[in-house]
C-alpha cells in the first residue's frame, strides 16, 4: 500500500501513523473530524459511499482524502469493520488549544472483525470469537485458545496433530472472526499450515455469505486469519503476560498448567487484545480449560442436517431453536445456543440439569415472576465489556441501572426454589445493591446524551456543574439578582441590563 509522501507536520505525522499500522486503514482525527488519506481514503470511500476528494488539488502528487464526523464515526466504523477491514483510531492525545506547535496524535484503539465490540454488528444470542492458534511440530499438537471481548469469556484447548478432524469440528462450532496464527518459521511449518488454513477457510465460507447484522462482508474468509509474529506465541512470554493480567505466580489455580501450548495460544491473544484495545482488559477474570469429555462434540454436517440454527435454505426461523428460545436475555439465549450445540453426555449434570427444568415446569407461578423480571435486565457482560473498554455510552449506563433494579428482586424469589443446583445459584446470587445506588445517585432519573436536554449527570455530583445548570435553567432570575445588587451598590434606580451579540449582557 503506498504512503502518500506530502512534506507537511501534518502529512508527516500521518506517515509516521500508517508506517506502524500497514494493514490498516487509520482513522487521523482532525477537528471534529476523522479524515483518511492515500489508500486509505480511496478504499473509505467505495466502502462507505462517500466523496472522495484530496488535498491541494492543483499539485501533480495530490494525496486523495475523505472524512467522517468525529460525533457520528461509529456507524463508519461498523461498516468497515463488517466489510472485513481493520482501523486504527489515531486521536488527538492533547488540546489544540494548548498545544505549542503540532497537537500530539497517538494511536488509542485498533478495531478488527474479531474485536468489535458494536452492537451493531454482534448478534445478541450468540458470542463473537477471537481465536489463537499455535502448533508444534515435534510434540505434533496445537494449542488453541478463544475469548469473546464483548463479554470477557476466555477457554483454552489442545489438539492432537491426528486429532485435525475434531479442530475443523471445533471451529465450525466457535465461528470465530478472527484467527490468530504466528507467521510460518520453516518449510514444514508452511507445508502443515496451508493446507489447514485453506481447510478453515472452506468450513467458515458459508457463514461469510450471509450478512452480518445487516451489513455486507466484501473479504472472504481466508481474509479472517491475521498472521502475527512468533514471538507472541513464546511460552514464557506468554505465561508471564496472563500471570501478570491475571496478577497471580502461577497458572495452577485455573487449571491450565497442563496445557502449555494452549497456554501459549492464550498468552498471544490476551497481548494482541491488549496491544490493540490500548486498555487493561479488566473484564477478562479468568481463564479455564474447554473440557470436552463432558459434553458431545457435534460435527458440522450433524448440525446443519438437523437444522439446529439453520434450515437448509438459510432460515433460522424454522429451527430447533428458534423453536425453544423463549429465554428472556441475551445472556440466556447465548447459553441455550451453547447447550443445544454442545450437548451434557455425563448422567449426573444431565439430571441435574432436568431437575431443575422440572422444578420450573411444577411452580408455573414462580416461573412467570422469574421472566417478568428477567425481561428487564439488559445484556449485562456487554455492557460491563463496553465500560472497561472505555467506549460505553449514556444508554449503556442506564441501562445497566435499569437492569439491577430488576435483580434486588429476585433473591427472595430464587430462595422459594429447592432444587439443589438452582439452590446453589440463589446462595451465590448478588444482586449489588451498592452499584445500583451509586448509578441511581450519580446519574440523572432520565438521562440524556445531549446537554441541551439536559445531560446525564445527577445533582450534587459536581458543585461547578450544578451552578452551570443552575445557571442555565433560571437566568433570568440569576439577572434579576444582579440588578438588584447593583442597583443597591450604585445609589442608581434606573440601572439596566441589557444584551446584544457583540457583548452579551452588559448593564
Amino acid at each position: 500500500m503506498a504512503i502518500p509522501q506530502v512534506d507537511t507536520p501534518m502529512m508527516r505525522q500521518f506517515n509516521a501513523v500508517k508506517r506502524e499500522h500497514p494493514d490498516k486503514l487509520v482513522f487521523f482525527r482532525m477537528g471534529d473530524f476523522y479524515e483518511m488519506f492515500g489508500e486509505d481514503a480511496v478504499v473509505g470511500a467505495r466502502v462507505l459511499q462517500i466523496a472522495l476528494t484530496s488535498r491541494d488539488k492543483r499539485s501533480e502528487h495530490a494525496v486523495p482524502m475523505c472524512g467522517v464526523p468525529y460525533k457520528a464515526y461509529e456507524q463508519y466504523l461498523n461498516k468497515l469493520t463488517a466489510a472485513g477491514y481493520k482501523v486504527a483510531l489515531c486521536d488527538q492525545t492533547e488540546d489544540a488549544a494548548e498545544a505549542k506547535g503540532l497537537v500530539t496524535r497517538e494511536v488509542v484503539r485498533i478495531v478488527t472483525p474479531g474485536t468489535t465490540v458494536s452492537p451493531q454488528l454482534i448478534d445478541p444470542d450468540r458470542n463473537h470469537y477471537l481465536l489463537a492458534l499455535t502448533i508444534d511440530l515435534r510434540a505434533r499438537r496445537l494449542g488453541a485458545a478463544f475469548a469473546d471481548l464483548s463479554t470477557g469469556e476466555f477457554e483454552i484447548a489442545e489438539f492432537a496433530q491426528d486429532e485435525l478432524p475434531k479442530l475443523y469440528d471445533f471451529l465450525a462450532q466457535l465461528d470465530p472472526q478472527e484467527i490468530l496464527l504466528a507467521q510460518s518459521r520453516s518449510a514444514a511449518e508452511t507445508a502443515f499450515l496451508e493446507p489447514l488454513t485453506q481447510r478453515v477457510s472452506q468450513l467458515l465460507a458459508p457463514h461469510d455469505l450471509s450478512l452480518l447484522n445487516g451489513h455486507e462482508t466484501e473479504h472472504p474468509s481466508s481474509q479472517r486469519f491475521q498472521f502475527v509474529d512468533p514471538y507472541l506465541f513464546d511460552q514464557d512470554a506468554a505465561r508471564k503476560c496472563l500471570q501478570t493480567h491475571f496478577q497471580t505466580h502461577n497458572l495452577a489455580g485455573f487449571g491450565i498448567e497442563p496445557l502449555t501450548l494452549g497456554t501459549a495460544a492464550a498468552g498471544g491473544l490476551l497481548a494482541y487484545l491488549k496491544e490493540t484495545q490500548k486498555c487493561s482488559l479488566a473484564h477478562f477474570t479468568s481463564v479455564k480449560p474447554h473440557v470436552f469429555e463432558q459434553t458431545m462434540l457435534l460435527d458440522e454436517a450433524t448440525v446443519r442436517n438437523l437444522e439446529l440454527f439453520e434450515t437448509q435454505s438459510g432460515n433460522k426461523r424454522h429451527t430447533l431453536f428458534a423453536v425453544l428460545n423463549h429465554t428472556c436475555t441475551p445472556m440466556g439465549a447465548r447459553l441455550l445456543r451453547q447447550w443445544i450445540r454442545t450437548p451434557l453426555l455425563g448422567v449426573e449434570a444431565l439430571n441435574a440439569r432436568l431437575g431443575a427444568v422440572e422444578e420450573f415446569a411444577s411452580q408455573l407461578l414462580l416461573c412467570g415472576e422469574l421472566q417478568t423480571r428477567l425481561k428487564g435486565v439488559q445484556d449485562l457482560p456487554r455492557i460491563l465489556g463496553r465500560i472497561n473498554l472505555s467506549v460505553v455510552e449514556v444508554p449503556d449506563l442506564v441501562g445497566l441501572r435499569e437492569s439491577l433494579t430488576h435483580l434486588q428482586t429476585l433473591p427472595d424469589l430464587l430462595a422459594k426454589l429447592q432444587c439443589a443446583k438452582l439452590r446453589s445459584l440463589a446462595e451465590d446470587f448478588d444482586p449489588l445493591p451498592d452499584l445500583l445506588a451509586l448509578l441511581q445517585t450519580k446519574l440523572l432519573e432520565t438521562p440524556s446524551a445531549k446537554l441541551r436536554e439536559g445531560g446525564y449527570i445527577g445533582e450534587g455530583v459536581s458543585e461547578e456543574l450544578d451552578e452551570l445548570r443552575d445557571l442555565a435553567h433560571n437566568s433570568k432570575q440569576v439577572l434579576n439578582e444582579v440588578l438588584l445588587r447593583e442597583r443597591e451598590r450604585t445609589g442608581i434606580p434606573s440601572l439596566k441590563i441589557s444584551y446584544n451579540k457583540v457583548f452579551g449582557y452588559y448593564l
